[in-house]
């Protein structure tokens, strides 16, 4: 059997898409090949994980020359081990270490490299994508997860025709099962009536996903309709990230009521795939988004879902009436949603469709199935 080796900027107990999207391959073509992964200090194990324990992240800013020296030969030590016929890596940092330890021919040549994108190019520091242009002839395969970034690493010469592969995220095969009794339960669970639209939002603390436009959304909505919210933060899990995200909510409560408001910090992707039955309405407020994983998995769960008109989230939200700048303009497209339940199950089901043709996980698995095979 082949052996594919992952790596992992991070702790796999921090809630990522890089993550998860790793997580879901390797469980899905575990019996097609064998898969390793070097990862920091993480408490949350899978199958064949390799831990360097002296490391909180393999993240290179912040490190001394003698630090990062120090993993580049850990990583090495580990990769010798296991022998390889592929390494793919799928974060910035983990993919210049790699590199590094290729170029200089410190690992073996036979092993094969392939570079997932999971962001976007032209969003990276300057550096990051001049190393990425450097060491793309390392590359196999370069992937990328939207058609978007792919289009960028073309303008920017980086890899031709054969080199730069297409292959979208997936929400996992938690979601691509739909159980309307899940809904029913979920709901009662947490007091919401049949006939209430819940409109949710998801996604971490940070700058990029732009909560307060999350704030000015429900505001606004707040003064023409009635209705309940579902946001789900994920935090850092320090003190003073619960305490903003504490703050927000306390916003949100003296907004809309207590009643009207259910809140939830870092919530495990085994929950969140039934959080989502809750709500009939999903809405993106993201500033940066190189996928918007989030709402692949609210289709999944038949939500209509909003987004910005930013990278590769327009994509993947793909209808031009879904998508929004400004608050009163996506206002104006929710408009009949929220007053007319046939409209709402039509594009419920339009989502759902979308998600089903385009996003499940049978063809993501599928699709690196047969790229690794290509390289055998």
């Amino acid at each position: 059997m082949k052996k594919i080796v992952y790596l992992s900027d991070v702790s796999l107990d921090i809630v990522g898409g890089a993550q998860e999207s790793m997580k879901i391959i390797m469980n899905g073509l575990e019996k097609e090949f064998e898969f390793h992964m070097i990862t920091p200090s993480s408490s949350k194990k899978v199958k064949n994980q390799i831990i360097l324990d002296n490391y909180t992240n393999f993240v290179l800013k912040g490190k001394t020359k003698g630090e990062l020296m120090k993993l580049l030969f850990e990583i090495r030590s580990e990769i010798n081990k296991i022998k390889p016929d592929i390494i793919h890596v799928q974060m910035p940092s983990t993919m210049i270490l790699v590199n590094i330890l290729k170029t200089f021919r410190l690992i073996s040549s036979k092993i094969k490299l392939i570079y997932t994108d999971r962001g976007v190019l032209d969003k990276y520091g300057n550096m990051t994508q001049k190393l990425i242009k450097r060491f793309s002839k390392n590359f196999t395969y370069i992937v990328t997860t939207t058609y978007n970034n792919r289009k960028i690493y073309k303008k920017n010469n980086i890899g031709n025709e054969e080199k730069l592969i297409v292959i979208p995220n997936t929400a996992g095969d938690l979601f691509d099962t739909y159980d309307p009794n899940v809904r029913v339960k979920i709901r009662e669970q947490y007091n919401v009536l049949d006939d209430e639209i819940v409109i949710g939002f998801s996604g971490r603390y940070s700058p990029d996903k732009n909560w307060p436009l999350a704030v000015e959304i429900i505001k606004e909505l707040e003064k023409r309709y009635k209705f309940k919210v579902v946001i789900t933060i994920g935090t850092d899990r320090s003190e003073k990230e619960e305490q903003q995200v504490n703050a927000i909510i306390k916003q949100l409560e003296d907004l809309i009521g207590k009643e009207q408001l259910i809140a939830l910090i870092n919530v495990p992707i085994e929950k969140m795939n039934e959080i989502f039955y809750l709500s009939d309405i999903f809405i993106l407020t993201s500033i940066k988004e190189s996928f918007g994983r989030t709402a692949v998995e609210a289709m999944a769960r038949k939500n209509v879902a909003y987004g910005t008109r930013i990278d590769g989230l327009e994509e993947v939200i793909h209808f031009e009436e879904n998508k929004y700048t400004l608050v009163e303009e996506l206002i104006k497209k929710m408009e009949e949603n929220l007053i007319s339940p046939e409209k709402l199950n039509h594009e419920k089901i339009k989502f759902y469709n979308h998600y089903l043709n385009n996003y499940n996980t049978k063809k993501c698995l599928n699709s690196h199935k047969e790229m690794y095979d290509s390289l055998f």
